[in-house]
């Protein structure tokens, strides 16, 4: 008959294993938070991308003059600087209250026309602890060059359309 080994000390089996899960939860709450943190991307200045990232800074801090100054001439004609700032004030915004929102230029087309396509994802995470939320969509930007700078060609509040009631 084959003898069947058994544990002599059952509680400190018991107690390597859960130090060795414990040991894989703490790695992987270290490796969520370094992955998850990356560090803003700066453009090379003079690109569309750099332009954008300025307005939405701009956008973000409530500094709704300079964001509004990244704007074509053709938007600002759309647009007023008076009704961008009451439309930011009221305006739409996909993210559920006190979510953070996240936004990444993963590329950019520059047309031979003067204008850039920029391609953006935007990251909304809202909840906390157990109950996080994640919602991400991707979205393109239209860029214009206009006297040698780059300008959103779009009315945006941040990164989505700004309801307009003029024609273009």
């Amino acid at each position: 008959m084959a003898a069947v080994a058994t544990a002599r000390h059952p509680g400190r089996t018991v107690a390597v294993i859960g130090g060795v899960v414990l040991l894989l939860v703490i790695a992987s709450v270290v490796a969520a938070l370094t992955l998850g943190s990356r560090g803003e991307v700066t453009f090379p200045a003079g690109s569309p991308e750099a332009a954008f990232q300025a307005y939405y800074r701009a956008y973000q801090a409530g500094d709704l003059t300079t964001a509004y100054s990244y704007f074509s001439r053709g938007v600002q004609q759309q647009l007023s600087r008076e009704e961008y700032a009451r439309l930011a004030a009221y305006g739409p915004s996909m993210a559920p209250p006190g979510a953070i929102q996240r936004l990444t230029i993963t590329g950019a087309v520059t047309h031979p026309t003067g204008s850039a396509t920029l391609y953006v994802t935007v990251e909304q995470v809202s909840g906390s602890g157990l109950n996080v939320s994640r919602f991400s969509y991707d979205r393109q930007i239209w860029m214009v060059q206009e006297d040698g700078a780059w300008k959103v060609g779009e009315a945006l509040l941040g990164v989505e359309p700004a309801p307009t009631l003029k024609a273009p």
